[in-house]
């Protein structure tokens, strides 16, 4: 009984792990355009959220051992810089600047 019990702890945490890379699956869908502005401020909030949870996740799953877990967690870290340095980048080493706020009409 207990080993049932510790096998289907183990399986829930690892569901665990491995249901945060729907955030980062949520950021190609971002349903608003994300050019410049608050929304640009929101996008960059969003892709920081994917980033701290890969982290959180890939602590949490090195901790307990898990493997795929920790593999996807890599994966969604990664994902989360390349969300956010699409958008920053180009505003701070582009050679023509992109502005952070939007422009008056």
């Amino acid at each position: 009984m207990k080993e049932k019990d510790q096998k289907e702890r183990d399986w829930d945490r690892e569901m665990r792990e491995v249901d945060k890379p729907g955030l980062g699956i949520g950021m190609l869908v971002w349903p608003y355009s994300h050019a410049c502005g608050l929304k640009l401020v929101f996008y960059l909030i969003g892709a920081t959220t994917v980033t701290i949870a890969g982290v959180w996740s890939a602590l949490t799953s090195w901790k307990r051992r898990l493997s795929i877990a920790h593999t996807l967690s890599i994966i969604l870290i990664i994902w989360g810089l390349g969300l956010a340095g699409r958008q920053l980048l180009p505003r701070l080493y582009g050679k023509t600047p992109v502005p952070f706020f939007c422009p008056e009409p």
